[in-house]
C-alpha cells in the first residue's frame, strides 16, 4: 500500500508525533465539546483507489493560540452505541505512539494573531481499509480535532486526553458514517479468548495426565493467564480490568476442574484447533504444555504421550518440536527421574528397524554431547550428561538385540 501518512501544505506544514502514554479506553465517555471558532469538515475522497476521508477545517484561530506554535492531533471513535470505543490503525503511520489507536498529526508553527485557515483546509486522512472498529459492519463515528501546543506535554491515549489539557486550545468534532469490515476488534478478542480457553484445557489436560495435579504445574497456566491480561492489546477486548481478570480465571477454574475429573475431551480440542491457519497458536500451545510439563521437575509418560499428541495435530516440523521438547527436558531437575520409556523419551518410533535406530541414537548422541559443552556448570549440564548416558545405553541394549 503506497498511502501510509499525508502530506499537506500549509505553509511549511510537516509530520509531527507527540510522545504518548498506554493506557485502556472504551466504556462510558464524558461527552467531547465542540469549542466556538474553527469548524471540522469530513470528505469523501479516494486515494490509491482506495475510499478514504480527508478531515478538514476552517476559520480563525483562537486568541489564546496566539504567538504560540500549534499543531493538530485527530482521533476516531465509533459512537454507534452512545459510547466512544476508539478506533484501531493496521498501519503504525496512524497509529498513536503507544497505543493501536487512530491517530493523525500535523505542524502548523505559529500563529499570528488575527490568522487562521481559510478555506477549508486538510488536516488528516482517515482509510477505512487500513482501520479495525470495535464492531464490523456500517457504523458512526465521531472525529475530534484537537489544537495543541505543541511545547506542552500533551499526552492523548485512545483519543482522549490524559495529561495536559492546558495545552489544547481548541476542540472540534464531526460525524460520518462508513464500514470497517465484517468483524471489529470485540469480537475478535470474543474468539481469542475463545482459542485461549482450549489452550489452557490442553495444559490442564497435560498437568493431569500423570495422575497428579501440582502447585508448580498450575502456577505455570496462572503465569501464562497474566501475561494474556497484561498484553497491551487486551484493552480492547470491550471488558474491564476486572471483568478480564475474572474471565480468565473462570477458564482456569473451569479447565482445572474438568481436568481432575477425567472430563477434558482432548480429541475433539485438537479437532477444533486443526482449523486454524495461525501456526503461532500452534507455537504457543505447544510451548506452555511443555512448562507444564516441566513444573513438577518430571517427564512422564503420559505427559510426554499427550504432547506428542498435540505436536501430531499442529503439523509443525517434528525437529522444531524436538528442539522445544529438548528445552524443556534440560531444565527438568533431574534426567535420572525421569518416569517414561526410553523410546518415548528419545523419540523412537515403534516401527523402526534397529539400523535406523542406532542411526537416529547416533545423532542424538552427538546433539546432547554438543548441548553439553555449551552448557554451563550446574542442573542442566548434569542433565545433558544424563541424557548421554541413557542414549548410550539404548545404543547398547539395541546393538545386543541385534547380534543376539
Amino acid at each position: 500500500m503506497a498511502v501510509c501518512f499525508l502530506v499537506l501544505a500549509i505553509g511549511g506544514l510537516i509530520l509531527w508525533v507527540l510522545v504518548s502514554e498506554l493506557s485502556s479506553g472504551g466504556g462510558k465517555d464524558d461527552k467531547i465539546q465542540d469549542v466556538p471558532g474553527m469548524e471540522v469538515r469530513v470528505r469523501k475522497i479516494t486515494v490509491d483507489d482506495l475510499p478514504a476521508k480527508q478531515i478538514e477545517v476552517k476559520g480563525p484561530f483562537p486568541l489564546q493560540a496566539y504567538n504560540e506554535t500549534v499543531g493538530f492531533v485527530v482521533s476516531v471513535f465509533d459512537n454507534t452505541d452512545d459510547k466512544l470505543h476508539p478506533v484501531l490503525s493496521v498501519v503504525e503511520a496512524f497509529q498513536e505512539p503507544y497505543t493501536l489507536a487512530y491517530d493523525s498529526r500535523v505542524k502548523v508553527g505559529e500563529v499570528l494573531p488575527g490568522t487562521g485557515l481559510h478555506p477549508l483546509t486538510p488536516i488528516g486522512l482517515f482509510i477505512p481499509n487500513i482501520m479495525l472498529g470495535p464492531h464490523g459492519g456500517h457504523r458512526e463515528f465521531l472525529v475530534v480535532v484537537r489544537l495543541v501546543d505543541v511545547h506542552t506535554k500533551v499526552i492523548i491515549v485512545n483519543g482522549r486526553v490524559l495529561e495536559g489539557k492546558d495545552g489544547v486550545y481548541w476542540t472540534g468534532t464531526c460525524g460520518f458514517t462508513c464500514s470497517l469490515g465484517k468483524r471489529g476488534y470485540i469480537e475478535f478478542h470474543q474468539r481469542r479468548r475463545e482459542l485461549r480457553s482450549v489452550i489452557i484445557r490442553l495444559a490442564a489436560a497435560v498437568a493431569v495426565a500423570d495422575g497428579y495435579l501440582e502447585a508448580g504445574e498450575i502456577q505455570v497456566i496462572r503465569q501464562k493467564i497474566e501475561k494474556w491480561v497484561e498484553k497491551a492489546e487486551s484493552a480492547y477486548d470491550g471488558l474491564g480490568e476486572t471483568q478480564r481478570e475474572e474471565s480468565y480465571k473462570a477458564i482456569v477454574a473451569h479447565a482445572l476442574n474438568d481436568a481432575m475429573a477425567d472430563q477434558i475431551d482432548t480429541d475433539a480440542l485438537l479437532n477444533r484447533l486443526r482449523h486454524e491457519e495461525d501456526q503461532k497458536l500452534w507455537y504457543e500451545i505447544l510451548e506452555l504444555c511443555f512448562d507444564v510439563m516441566a513444573a513438577d521437575g518430571i517427564a512422564d509418560v503420559d505427559e510426554l504421550g499427550l504432547l506428542r499428541e498435540i505436536g501430531d495435530a499442529s503439523e509443525i516440523d517434528a525437529r522444531d518440536i524436538e528442539k522445544l521438547r529438548d528445552r524443556k527436558i534440560i531444565d527438568l531437575k533431574n534426567t535420572n527421574t525421569v518416569k517414561t520409556p526410553i523410546e518415548e523419551l528419545l523419540g523412537i518410533a515403534p516401527d523402526w528397524d534397529p539400523a535406523t535406530i542406532k542411526c537416529h541414537l547416533r545423532k542424538e548422541y552427538r546433539k546432547w554431547n554438543s548441548r553439553l559443552n555449551t552448557v554451563s556448570e550446574g542442573k542442566a549440564r548434569q542433565n545433558a550428561q544424563n541424557m548421554l548416558n541413557i542414549i548410550g545405553e539404548a545404543y547398547k541394549d539395541y546393538t545386543s538385540s541385534e547380534n543376539s
